[in-house]
């Protein structure tokens, strides 16, 4: 494979094996196509994202995670290959610096059990009362701190997809 990550791989391997394919937009229809799928097999569906998304807005959530509600949230998450090692490190020195500065803010970082994400995590943050450390979350308590977080940080394409009407979003 020309990709140097093994999610295309498995995403063209999966494509090959899949009788049914469900795209979100033309040119999603249009990438099959080109990809040498047959015609009849691919249906455009929209954005399961967004349908998911009003189903858990209306349901209820309990959690308890410690978060300080009297605060602003910042939800950070990262866990791409591209953000391990120095990149990590640099935001781990910047969250240190938020929660140093800005009083007002309690910052929630649900840590990636990769140990390039989370030996680093843990080393540089687990000592300020200001940053929750926690395991990776269920996703409908995940959409809910989306949904109450004042900033996100990220380098996930898929929680970039989510929140663009509640918070601001910054791409790590």
């Amino acid at each position: 494979m020309k990709h140097p990550f093994p999610e295309e791989m498995n995403r063209v391997l999966t494509a090959r094996l899949t009788r049914i394919h469900f795209a979100p937009k033309l040119n999603n229809k249009n990438n099959l196509l080109a990809e040498g799928i047959f015609p009849d097999s691919i249906f455009i569906t929209g954005n399961t994202i967004i349908d998911a998304l009003r189903y858990i807005a209306t349901q209820p959530v309990n959690y308890n995670l410690g978060i300080d509600t009297s605060k602003r949230i910042i939800l950070v998450t990262c866990h791409r290959r591209e953000s391990f090692g120095k990149p990590m490190k640099e935001l781990c020195i910047a969250l240190r610096k938020l929660a140093n500065e800005f009083k007002d803010i309690q910052i929630l970082f649900p840590v990636h059990p990769n140990p390039n994400v989370s030996q680093v995590v843990y080393q540089e943050l687990s000592q300020l009362k200001q940053i929750l450390l926690v395991p990776p979350l269920d996703y409908n308590i995940f959409i809910a701190i989306l949904k109450q977080s004042y900033l996100i940080l990220t380098d996930s394409g898929g929680v970039q997809e989510k929140p663009p009407r509640w918070v601001n979003l910054f791409w790590c």
